[in-house]
């Protein structure tokens, strides 16, 4: 598990999604016409705890910049929205937006927000129910298990990690199933084990410490020093608000 302070971590978390989707109050020497206003999607993971902590501190209405979070899945969803103009700011994994240029879309890093470290200072892991049997990818021969998103940067973690830990991640069975939802799925039995990540990671292990466990750290792990998330930009906006670019 990350060393992150588990309730300073609650703490910056709760103070910025408090003000999630309400956009940042500005100063009231500044008349909000004089406000660029940013549409910024942003999955509340602790990858995004920098952004939270600076929403949370008014930091970007310092900047002169009002913001609405959007939240997000992350990944294909998040540039999709990036790309049709309903984000001006979207954040994903690095690893969709290799696949975004891939496909000739104009993506663009804003700024990184996150590095992956190995177990035990990773903030994401393969959980399991305790009495799966699983403890390696071997034991997940027959068994289902369940990523954020399909294609993404978990989901290729956990194949490695499979791969790596005697199993064959081509005959893996893994559906795709939200941060959030995981817990539900893991407790019923609907799947057997989860990539997931902070907070949830260390929310669903001290709520459950009796049924749940984690097996394995998983993108600090599986790839050591991978910038994992950043906020992206398409580069024609960038090209036409530089100054607000250079703010965010």
């Amino acid at each position: 598990m990350t060393v992150i302070s588990r309730r300073n971590a609650t703490k910056l978390f709760g103070a910025g999604l408090a003000v999630a989707g309400l956009g940042v109050k500005a100063p009231a020497v500044w008349a909000q016409s004089n406000m660029t206003k940013l549409r910024v999607g942003v999955v509340p993971v602790l990858d995004a705890g920098a952004f939270f902590i600076a929403q949370a501190r008014d930091y970007f209405a310092q900047e002169r910049l009002d913001v609405t979070v959007t939240p997000t899945p992350g990944g294909g969803p998040s540039m999709a929205a990036l790309v049709a103009g309903q984000l001006q700011i979207s954040m994903s994994t690095v690893t969709t937006m290799i696949q975004g240029q891939q496909e000739g879309l104009d993506l663009k890093i804003v700024s990184g927000v996150s590095g992956a470290k190995p177990f035990p200072n990773d903030y994401s892991a393969v959980m399991v129910r305790k009495e799966s049997g699983i403890k390696t990818g071997k034991d997940t021969a027959g068994k289902t298990g369940a990523t954020h998103l399909l294609q993404n940067l978990p989901w290729v973690c956990t194949r490695l990690w499979i791969d790596q830990t005697g199993g064959d991640s081509s005959k893996a069975n893994i559906i795709e199933v939200h941060f959030p939802q995981q817990e539900d799925a893991l407790l019923s039995g609907r799947v057997d084990y989860v990539a997931t990540n902070e907070p949830f990671m260390s929310a669903t292990v001290l709520a459950h410490s009796d049924k749940i466990e984690i097996v394995s750290g998983l993108m600090g792990t599986m790839l050591s020093g991978t910038v994992v998330a950043a906020f992206a930009a398409s580069g024609d906006y960038i090209d036409k608000n530089k100054e607000v670019i250079e703010a965010y």
